[in-house]
């Protein structure tokens, strides 16, 4: 059974919903101190986060009847089924309406959201209001439903339940590391700050696969290099990750040259930019693109800094390959274009209310695009003159991209040690 010990993490969300329990549990105590019982709770958020899960622990917990209804039938019959649900959820009083993935009541259409399914629940709540019914829903998304629906009286509550947290997805992995029967040889940190961002489920998958991997190469030890493979394949779809693998002629071992100095270019830039930045680095291919870098974005507490780090740090490929080929770079095309963008949202967005984000002089409204061509060409000289000055980190980054196809920040952190780094200032 579903408790609430078996979720990982959440302790905020987790005492709401443990008072929202206690209050069903002792409502008649609760009602005759004269305080007014909420009637219902929408639980909301990305596919993958737990919100059923959340909802499964606070029904076991209330021991109420519960009446479950999901979209499994066609759009006149859920209407039957929704209207027959709060029938016998009044019935059975206390009890509980439960509409998992609510949001998929309605049927989309492409001029709009067609709201009967919604419409229906509002009136079914309305007329059960001196009941003691308590709706519970989840959403992965609030944005069709009408306001009138989320409104107190109807909804009292509704909690988005978001991607785990930092702290939570470290307990999140360990605990499913835990329950595979192989010795694990990974650092759970560096997990965690990789898959910032992912879901539970992604978090499950991710470490099942890792299992697959061992297990498929008779390993009894999950390891760094058995997440990086499932990280590649999971997320930059790069189905060959033997980093053993030979070049099979010149000419791709000269392509391959490219990407890593392209790569480390970024690399490097990011490293001096903001110490520890960068995660992992690959010249394996993804699609048409030569390789990939992979930051943290951590470290920098200023908005406006870490944006121009960003801009900065994405011409290093370009400015590695121009300072160690004399070429142009044509892998860059993307990252020009990213650029660009960065630039625009930096000097123009905050501007379209009519002041600057900025309370100095530094930057002002650019009204044409050669201004900002200009301020692109400042942040690529700063990348050159960054790479220029740290030209040894540069080479030994791009070796090991060649050698090993995919090195971690563990790898930079050794390979800084053993360079003379000359830090800069944006």
């Amino acid at each position: 059974m579903i408790t609430f010990n078996k979720i990982i993490g959440y302790e905020s969300i987790k005492e709401e919903l443990k008072s929202i329990a206690n209050m069903l549990k002792d409502g008649n105590e609760l009602s005759n101190q004269g305080i007014t019982l909420i009637k219902g709770l929408m639980l909301y958020g990305e596919p993958g986060v737990g919100k059923t899960m959340m909802a499964n622990a606070l029904i076991n917990e209330c021991n109420r009847n519960t009446f479950i209804c999901r979209k499994d039938e066609s759009e006149y019959d859920l209407i039957n089924k929704i209207k027959n649900t709060f029938k016998e959820a009044s019935e059975n009083i206390p009890s509980i309406v439960f509409l998992d993935d609510f949001d998929k009541f309605a049927k989309n259409e492409a001029k709009g959201v067609i709201y009967d399914a919604y419409s229906t629940v509002q009136a079914c709540i309305d007329e059960t209001k001196d009941k003691d019914i308590f709706v519970l829903a989840t959403a992965n998304t609030i944005r069709y439903f009408p306001m009138s629906l989320l409104r107190v009286g109807r909804f009292d509550k509704v909690i988005e339940i978001e991607n785990p947290n930092f702290e939570d997805s470290i307990n999140i992995i360990k605990y499913y590391l835990n329950k595979k029967k192989f010795k694990v040889n990974i650092d759970v940190e560096y997990m965690a700050k990789v898959m910032k961002g992912r879901s539970c489920a992604h978090i499950e998958y991710m470490v099942n696969d890792i299992a697959l991997l061992a297990s498929y190469d008779n390993s009894s030890v999950l390891t760094l290099d058995y997440f990086i493979k499932t990280f590649i394949r999971a997320y930059y779809q790069v189905l060959n990750t033997d980093n053993q693998q030979n070049y099979k002629s010149d000419e791709e071992y000269n392509d391959a040259k490219i990407r890593a100095y392209h790569e480390a270019g970024h690399v490097v830039v990011s490293e001096i930019l903001n110490p520890n930045d960068v995660l992992l680095a690959s010249i394996y291919k993804k699609g048409r693109s030569g390789g990939f870098t992979f930051y943290s974005n951590e470290g920098m507490l200023d908005a406006i800094k870490l944006i121009e780090c960003e801009i900065i740090r994405t011409l290093g490929g370009k400015g590695a390959v121009e300072l160690k080929f004399g070429i142009l770079d044509v892998g860059s095309t993307k990252d020009i274009s990213t650029s660009y963008s960065l630039i625009n949202e930096m000097l123009g967005v905050h501007t379209k209310y009519g002041f600057s984000f900025y309370d100095n002089d530094r930057y002002s409204i650019k009204e044409t695009k050669s201004e900002n061509i200009i301020e692109m060409e400042r942040f690529y000289q700063k990348a050159k003159e960054i790479i220029f000055n740290n030209f040894e980190f540069l080479e030994k980054i791009a070796n090991a991209l060649l050698e090993k196809k995919v090195i971690t920040s563990f790898d930079i952190k050794e390979i800084k040690s053993n360079c003379k780094i000359n830090y800069v200032s944006i």
